[in-house]
């Protein structure tokens, strides 16, 4: 194992005193996770078996895939992931067993071991009607743990974009801490972790404008580097590491039907650089 990551891993995490950034809300509690140390370096070798549930916010890009090539280029050897993921879908779908997608939940959390599960809601729920996207977030936790009880369970906070704006603020920004706040709100009723990727697009659309992490088709899903982005943000909740250290950038030359699929090295250092300041001001907790 490389020395340098060792060390580097074993400073993760520490908590920001007196930080001034430009994403203003503090957490209300010291940020942690589940597997960092002061004292012990990050065991690359600890198995990691994550299941993503959401929606587009999730799919675009394939966010599971994106997350577990960026765990594997900082050598977690141990590091897979799944996804259950549909168009639109709301937190209380996933969780009927009556729905086509819902069941597709059902088998995989009867059939599978999972060390993680990372639950994303749609995107303007929690604001339209917050006991609604609490209703459904605590369905699918009282599934998640009838039939997956040691695994590790949280919230996907997502991010404010353009269509947003007049109904639930008077900005990207302003939309972005409503739903900051909202998935705070849930985490705290349901006593489970957040992965704050909102509070990282805001940070990179205050701090580094000309990085486009929307979908240039709508200015609201995300673009390949807004799916880095999030991946970085649920690598560093999940495991602790320093997201920093990671090399995967996709590949030059390839793209999808979202766009180009790869990340300038300049790009991505600002961008882990900001996954970084937020992982470690906010953790994983609310």
């Amino acid at each position: 194992m490389n020395i340098r990551k060792l060390v580097l891993a074993s400073l993760v995490l520490p908590l920001l005193s007196g930080c001034n950034s430009l994403v203003d809300e503090n957490p209300t509690k010291k940020p942690s996770s589940e597997d960092s140390s002061s004292s012990e370096p990050i065991d690359f070798s600890k198995e990691y078996k994550v299941l993503f549930i959401g929606n587009s916010f999730t799919f675009y890009n394939d966010l599971e895939v994106v997350t577990k090539k960026l765990a594997e280029s900082m050598e977690f050897v141990n590091f897979t992931t799944e996804r259950v993921a549909a168009s639109s879908y709301k937190l209380s779908q996933h969780a009927d067993a009556n729905d086509p997608v819902g069941k597709q939940v059902e088998e995989k959390l009867k059939n599978n071991s999972y060390t993680h599960i990372i639950m994303q809601e749609q995107s303007t729920l929690p604001l339209s009607n917050y006991d609604s996207f609490l209703g459904g977030a605590r369905a699918l936790l009282t599934k998640i743990k009838t039939y997956q009880p040691t695994a590790k369970v949280s919230l996907y906070q997502t991010w404010g974009y353009n269509n947003m704006v007049g109904n639930y603020g008077s900005s990207i920004p302003e939309c972005e801490t409503a739903l900051f706040n909202a998935y705070k709100k849930c985490a705290k009723e349901l006593n489970i972790g957040v992965h704050y990727v909102g509070r990282a697009f805001t940070k990179s659309y205050q701090e580094q404008s000309a990085i486009n992490l929307y979908y240039s088709g709508d200015n609201k899903h995300p673009s390949f580097k807004g799916t880095y982005l999030a991946g970085l943000i649920h690598l560093g909740s999940l495991t602790g590491a320093d997201v920093r250290e990671t090399t995967y950038r996709g590949v030059e030359g390839s793209t999808n039907q979202y766009g180009e699929t790869y990340i300038n090295n300049e790009e991505a250092t600002a961008l882990k650089d900001i996954a970084n300041n937020v992982l470690n001001q906010y953790g994983t907790n609310y």
